[in-house]
């Protein structure tokens, strides 16, 4: 027969109620409000993450939209969203002079890809509210400067936009990520054989311009040009990519040349 000794007996019941109290402890420190506080930022968290979620989904809808429309404004304004002088109204767009009192003002494609993205940053706004649901779930949100890069290859326009925005509920922040979108279009091709030739055409004879060379460097690659004349020497001229032609990436490129010295 085994006989346990009191004292063992005394020291087992010790350690069980050392045990009772430790757990006791801390079940109260996790429903204590400073007990619960990782659990809190667990949710907090989860809450800004499925949120930035949401708003991701939509900016990237959005700026695939507003890129496409974009390019097309551009287009039609001749590589601008804010049309530098000189230039003639046309319908609702405002439509450059390239070729003008002998001076050329065609722009560079550089500046053509800062026009697109002048064009995003002033109009993404319009086609989606991000901060509709926020304020419900205790979101706040900060912003900061958008930033933009725009980049055209033979084939397409790619845009990066970083609206700066930081969503935040209480002491927990989250930023909302960059977004890209592309769009088919052969603006760049269209831009440099008209800016090249232009330019060509300057420096062999100074002060002229061959838009019959023009059209038919235009062809070769696709691109059919229209000259529509005017009053006052003024001809508008209309570039359509036919490869592209009856898509929704249809190509439309404006430009206006006066040769007339004044």
């Amino acid at each position: 027969m085994v006989v346990r000794s009191r004292k063992s007996q005394i020291t087992a019941y010790m350690i069980i109620g050392i045990l009772a109290v430790f757990l006791v402890a801390i079940a109260y420190l996790m429903m204590a409000p400073g007990g619960s506080s990782v659990g809190d930022e667990q949710r907090k968290m989860q809450i800004i993450m499925e949120e930035r979620s949401i708003i991701e989904s939509g900016v990237q809808s959005c700026l695939d939209r507003i890129t496409k429309e974009g390019v097309d404004h551009i287009s039609r304004q001749g590589g601008y969203y804010n049309t530098k002088e000189p230039y003639e109204s046309l319908f609702q767009y405002q439509v450059p002079y390239y070729f003008f009192k002998e001076e050329f003002f065609a722009p560079s494609i550089k500046v053509v890809q800062e026009e697109l993205c002048e064009y995003v940053k002033n109009n993404i706004d319009y086609c989606m509210n991000y901060y509709e649901d926020q304020k419900k779930k205790g979101i706040t949100t900060g912003e900061g400067e958008k930033t933009c890069t725009a980049l055209f290859s033979d084939e397409d326009a790619s845009v990066e936009l970083d609206n700066n925005v930081v969503l935040v509920k209480e002491d927990t922040s989250i930023k909302v990520q960059t977004v890209r979108a592309e769009v088919k279009t052969r603006l760049k091709k269209a831009h440099e054989i008209i800016r090249h030739n232009m330019m060509l055409d300057m420096t062999v004879k100074p002060g002229t311009f061959c838009f019959t060379c023009l059209g038919e460097k235009l062809a070769e690659e696709g691109f059919k040009m229209h000259m529509e004349r005017r009053d006052k020497g003024l001809m508008v001229f209309t570039v359509i990519d036919y490869k592209m032609k009856d898509t929704e990436q249809e190509l439309v490129y404006q430009f206006l040349i006066n040769p007339e010295k004044v």
